[in-house]
Formats: C-alpha cells, structure tokens, sequence
C-alpha cells in the first residue's frame, strides 16, 4: 500500500497499523535529516519526534499534489532548524558534531563537507526535482520505480535525474561548495540516510499517539527534552515564589465545594480547578 493510501487510512480510521507502517518506511529519513541540521543526538531525537507528532495532527493537511517523503523532508529539516536556533547553537554544533559523531562508519572528506548543508540545498530545489532527488538518491528508488510513478520512460527518468543533480551541484557551489554530479550520485545513496536509534520508533509512536483529543482534564504523556526542562523551571520558580500556597489558599472553598459534589479527592479536585483557571 503505498503512502497516500496509508494517510487516507489514518485519516478516516485513526488506524494506528497504517501510521505504524509510516513510520516505519520514513523515520531513518527523518532522524536523519534532523540529525545532519542539529548535529546532535538529543535535538534530533526530538524533531523527530515532533515531525511525526505534527503528521499525526495534520494529516489531513499534507498536500496530495506533494509526496510524503518530500513533506517530511522539509518538516523534519524545517522543525530542526527551529530548534538549533532556539539555543542559539546551530553552527558550532554544525562545524564540530558532524566531525567527531559521523552518521555512517567513516564518511569520505568530501561529504563531511556536504553535509551541513546538503538538505538546505535539497529543499531549495524546485519542486519536481526535489522529489526526483529525494526518491532516488535519499530513497534509493530503482529508475524503473520512478519512471512508473510519475509516468516516464526509464531513459528519461535518468536524464531528469542527472539535470536534477547538476541544479544541486551549482547550488552548492554557490555556498562555496565544489563538487561534482558524479560524486553526488555515489554520496547521496551512502551517507544521505542512517538508521534511527532502534528505541526511538517507541517514542514516536507514543507521542504520535497522544494528538487525538483529549479529555478536558487529559494530560499529554509524551514530552520532548525542551518541554520537560522548562516544565521543571516553571515549577522551581512557583515553588520559590511562594505562588503554590497563595493559589491552594484561594482555592480551599472550590475544592471542598466540589469535592462534595463530585466525590473527587482534594488532590484531583485542586487540579481540576487550576486546569479551569487557565481555561482562556
């Protein structure tokens, strides 16, 4: 069953096997793109994770007239970036990472060069050969494959594909970057997508999986490494303001009022009613 189907599945159904399989077929692209973008191993991780999440709530909103595979390249890269520049590390951990924590055993001089900014590249190309590129070279899609999905001869898919990486190459070049389509073609396969780390289909999943609506007092399970660390602030700086005994204190007389209606423990009750307090 091919991607489009799968989506129209979880669509409909909320059928967890097609998103499953998804994630199967796409998440070493994700990871991988995230990881070259982030240059490490937590933050990729956690876009990632919040890709798929964002697939998950807005299924419906992945354009038919695009693939899954380019819509998730440019999620996960897009996503990525965002949350380098939010710690404001993205080009040290860009220069130094990719050095000492190599994707593959031992990638050649010529792609530790390509690789900070080989899908920012990717993604400026225009959209057919963005998913010619992607396809082929990041998917490792046969040309007869291709050639049958988007309604080519095999001898001109191969054509597009070599126009497709010379506009890549001038790209690069314009970065300062100079290499050949040859040495793309033999790169590209190798280096351009790793596996994930085995435990983080699990996460995903579970993430994945915590976007259907909730209940009105329902809490989200799954937190990324940023959301936890500033959950944990935010309860140090209540804690030292005092805010938690002022807030309880006001909150006595509902408590106890609708302890009785409910049958509910103070402690459920107390947090009912801050979850109605910050209702907007």
């Amino acid at each position: 069953m091919d991607d489009r189907s799968l989506l129209d599945r979880y669509h409909a159904n909320r059928d967890e096997s097609a998103f499953r399989e998804l994630v199967g077929r796409h998440l070493d692209l994700v990871h991988t793109v995230a990881r070259r973008v982030t240059a490490n191993d937590e933050l990729a991780r956690d876009a990632a994770q919040t890709t798929f999440v964002k697939l998950a709530r807005e299924v419906a909103k992945v354009p038919r007239t695009v693939s899954l595979v380019a819509w998730l390249h440019r999620t996960s890269r897009c996503t990525a970036v965002d949350l380098v520049r939010s710690e404001d590390r993205r080009r040290k951990r860009e220069e130094l990472a990719y050095r000492h924590a190599p994707m593959n055993a031992t990638p050649e001089p010529e792609w530790e060069r390509l690789a900070p900014v080989i899908d920012e590249a990717v993604d400026s190309l225009p959209a057919a050969d963005r998913e010619l590129v992607l396809a082929k070279y990041y998917g490792n899609e046969s040309f007869a494959g291709i050639a049958a999905r988007f309604g080519w001869t095999e001898a001109n898919a191969r054509k597009r594909a070599s126009r497709s990486l010379e506009k890549l190459r001038h790209l690069l070049a314009r970065r300062g970057l100079t290499t050949t389509a040859a040495a793309l073609a033999t790169a590209l396969p190798a280096y351009a997508v790793s596996p994930a780390p085995a435990s983080l289909t699990g996460t995903v999943l579970t993430a994945a999986a915590h976007t259907a609506p909730a209940p009105t007092f329902g809490f989200q399970i799954a937190m990324t490494t940023a959301q936890k660390s500033a959950a944990a602030a935010a309860v140090v700086v209540l804690l030292a303001s005092g805010w938690t005994g002022h807030a309880l204190g006001r909150a006595d007389g509902r408590e106890e009022q609708l302890s009785s209606a409910t049958g509910r423990t103070p402690l459920a009750t107390s947090l009912m009613t801050s979850a109605v307090d910050r209702r907007p």
